[in-house]
């Protein structure tokens, strides 16, 4: 994980982690609480193939999508902002 702008680097995938393989990071632990709570928690794993899959394709959306507060609620890939002319907003 980057620090600075709180971006995934990268991933792996264990069935017996220890203290050592997560790094007793605080941001890291947030991670993967979020990983828990917004991806997995939802979904039944089939085998490590799959759940390899869907850690790829939540990381995406965690660093391409994901807003952070503590980036003044940008991603961390950051986006460029849509004027308000580009397009029209609507109610629902």
């Amino acid at each position: 994980m980057r620090n600075d702008r709180r971006s995934i680097v990268h991933f792996n995938v264990t069935d017996s982690p220890t203290a050592i393989w997560t790094g007793q990071n605080p941001c890291v632990e947030r991670v993967i609480g979020s990983i828990g709570g917004e991806c997995l928690d939802r979904v039944i794993i089939l085998n490590d193939r799959h759940l390899r899959c869907l850690l790829r394709e939540y990381v995406g959306y965690y660093d391409r999508s994901r807003t952070r507060l503590g980036l003044d609620k940008d991603c961390p890939v950051t986006r460029p902002v849509e004027p308000g002319a580009a397009g029209r907003s609507t109610a629902p």
